[in-house]
């Protein structure tokens, strides 16, 4: 999957092998790329893989200091985060909002940097609390590897 992502001709294919790769292969119900814009300190998603198909496009930023601390800490560290279960935290308004829009109960952040620099976030989500395995988050974990110099390369296209 890394091979085809950096090879892909556009930023549009690039997105969706990233989010449909990381689906399969961590057998997840759905997984969504974010670019991560410093100067707005906002994450834009921009790709969607949900069952068998992908969706890219641009859904409303979300800015990062509406998020938990927590989350908003490990983003700062470009360390991954998780939640079991959205429907028993006390979210933020604005990001309660923004998940009771989602099937999602459960998800994992993955961070992808190129360097020091934070450039996005990859998240798998399960609409099960704790849907997310252990297997899923290492998928993740292994293609951020690639995929984080791969997305800054695409991110002024998407």
């Amino acid at each position: 999957m890394g091979l085809r992502l950096v090879r892909s001709q556009s930023a549009q294919r690039a997105a969706e092998e990233l989010v449909y790769g990381v689906a399969t292969l961590g057998a997840v119900e759905a997984v969504t790329l974010g670019l991560y814009q410093r100067k707005p300190n906002t994450l834009r998603f921009v790709a969607l893989a949900r069952g068998n198909k992908t969706e890219v496009g641009s859904w409303p930023a979300q800015h990062v200091s509406n998020f938990p601390a927590q989350w908003q800490e490990a983003l700062c560290a470009r360390e991954p985060y998780w939640c079991a279960d959205l429907r028993r935290m006390a979210l933020p308004e604005e990001v309660s909002n923004f998940v009771r829009d989602d099937p999602s109960r459960s998800f994992h952040a993955q961070p992808l940097s190129i360097g020091k620099e934070l450039v996005g976030l990859l998240v798998l989500a399960s609409p099960q609390p704790g849907g997310v395995s252990r297997e899923a988050r290492r998928v993740a974990a292994r293609v951020a590897v690639a995929a984080g110099p791969a997305v800054h390369y695409f991110a002024r296209q998407l």
